[in-house]
Formats: structure tokens, C-alpha cells, sequence
């Protein structure tokens, strides 16, 4: 299986570098693409990247906040994408989260550098093997070798980029969760009143107010849900992160006696743990 590494900068660069040497170990039947390595000297590399591009089966785009907007990762992120009935594509985000990528990348699937969010992606990848590991020996795999991707993204985001870092300014992001909010709702209640599509109170009061706490704290909350849709509930709060502080939301859970899980949110504010209540309500019996 054929894996084209995308990468512009000197950070995105090594994270693709890591990612080259890390993915074999793994999954041995993955064969990773990485330019700076793989390009013969003399060949002709622009030649030679087509080449490339047009025969890959997945791709990985490792983005920075100061490389998402380079001419070439968004050249190499497109060719990739032209070929997407045959080709999958997702982003592996160094130092940034979901909510700092800016379009056309953000249309992608991201990975943040976690144990869960890196494992999800290494399943996926299985998945397209012809003749994909268990379960089982992907884990084992996954657990030996992971240490050493951990320490490789971690020397990568200690690069000084020299570069300009384009990230997202809070407010452009709030008005873009608040566009997608009411174009879900205008999908889902499309038969309702216009009165009923408004976004969630909370949000709008949270976005228009003049005292949004300007700190990473911590807030938790708990919910109870069913133990059969324990693992739906779970899921739905596996990528929530503060567009405002950048933090991932964690999340722990304990059984009760009576056949409900009890799931702890833990947030680093107010905002945070409201998109995560949103998320999980639909899957709460007891709040």
C-alpha cells in the first residue's frame, strides 16, 4: 500500500521524516512516500512527485500553523484529492488544533499527535490492506513503537519554524462554528419554524459577550449514559477541543450498578464544556 507524505517547512518536514521511518514498523505492508528521502538524486522531482501523487492509495498531509497555507502543500493536498475515489486523504495536525486549520484543509479529516487520535488513524490505514492486521497485533504493534513517534512530533514541534505562523484569530473561528450550528439545524429542522433554527442560546451569549474568560481553567461535568451506547457517547466527544484555548476535552468513566456508564467531561472552560454537553446530550438518560 502506497502512502504519499506531504510536507512544506522545516517542522512539517520532520514530522514527515518520523512518520516515513515510524509507519513500517507498524504496519509493514505500508509503504511510505517521503520526497526529501525517497527522490533519487539526478531524477527529475517534479516528474518524479506526479508520478507519485497519481499512483498513491492514502495520503498524509503533516500541516503547522505556518505551513497550511503553503503554495505546494495545498498543490500536493489537491492532487491528492483528484484522485479521491481511489485515494483518501487526511491531515496530521503538529502544534495546532481542528479548529486553526484554515480551508481548503480543513475539508480533510485531522489527526492531532495523541495516542487515541494517532491509533484511529493507524486503523483506518489497516483497513485498506488487502490483508489488514487483527485487531489485536495492531495494538501490540501500535503500543511497542509509539514512544518513538511521540518523541520524533515532539523534537519536531521544539523547530524554530522561521516562518510566519498563520493562525486563526478566536473570532473567526466562533462566527464559523456559529455558521455551522445554524446550517446543521437548517438541515435537520427544515420542516420546523424559523424560530426553532436559532443556534443554541449558550453559544450566542458566549460569543457576544465582553467578558469570554481569557485563561484556561478547568470545569467538569458528568452525564449518564446506557452501557450499549456507551462507546457512541464516547465517540461523539473523541475530537471536541476549545476553539478558544486550543485544549482537547478529556473524558473518564465509571459503572454504576443499575446499567449506565457515568462519563466525566473535563474541560478547560465554560465554552469548552458546553460544545461537549451539545455533543453528548443526544446519548444523556441522566444529566
Amino acid at each position: 500500500m502506497r502512502v504519499f507524505v506531504s510536507w512544506s517547512g522545516e517542522r512539517s518536514a520532520a514530522l514527515a521524516k518520523v512518520l516515513r521511518e515510524w509507519l513500517p514498523h507498524v504496519l509493514q505492508a505500508v509503504h511510505p512516500w517521503y520526497s526529501s528521502d525517497d527522490i533519487q538524486k539526478g531524477s527529475a522531482w517534479a516528474a518524479e512527485i506526479a508520478g507519485q501523487l497519481k499512483t498513491t492509495d492514502f495520503g498524509i498531509i503533516c500541516v503547522t500553523p505556518e505551513s497550511q497555507l503553503s503554495p505546494w502543500l495545498l498543490f500536493e493536498a489537491g492532487a491528492l484529492s483528484a484522485g479521491m475515489s481511489r485515494t483518501a486523504v487526511a491531515t496530521v495536525l503538529l502544534d495546532m488544533t481542528p479548529a486553526e486549520v484554515i480551508w481548503p484543509l480543513a475539508q480533510y479529516q485531522s489527526t492531532l499527535l495523541n495516542y487515541e487520535d494517532v491509533l484511529r488513524l493507524l486503523t483506518t490505514l489497516n483497513n485498506y490492506l488487502e490483508t489488514p492486521l487483527s485487531e489485536k497485533s495492531l495494538h501490540a504493534a501500535f503500543d511497542r513503537w509509539w514512544p518513538e513517534l511521540e518523541q520524533g512530533a515532539t523534537n519536531a514541534c521544539r523547530i524554530f519554524p522561521g516562518a510566519t505562523i498563520h493562525r486563526r484569530a478566536d473570532r473567526d473561528i466562533l462566527e464559523e462554528i456559529l455558521n455551522d450550528l445554524r446550517l446543521w439545524e437548517h438541515r435537520e429542522l427544515s420542516a420546523v419554524s424559523p424560530a426553532s433554527m436559532a443556534a443554541p442560546r449558550w453559544f450566542e451569549n458566549y460569543l457576544f459577550s465582553r467578558d469570554r474568560p481569557a485563561d484556561a481553567g478547568q470545569v467538569t461535568s458528568t452525564v449518564a449514559v446506557k452501557w450499549d451506547s456507551l462507546n457512541s457517547a464516547k465517540y461523539s466527544l473523541s475530537d471536541v477541543a476549545c476553539p478558544i484555548h486550543y485544549q482537547p476535552i478529556k473524558i473518564s468513566s465509571a459503572p454504576t450498578l443499575d446499567s449506565f456508564e457515568i462519563i466525566t467531561v473535563y474541560a478547560c472552560c465554560q465554552f469548552a464544556l458546553s460544545l461537549a454537553q451539545e455533543r453528548v446530550k443526544s446519548w444523556a438518560e441522566i444529566s
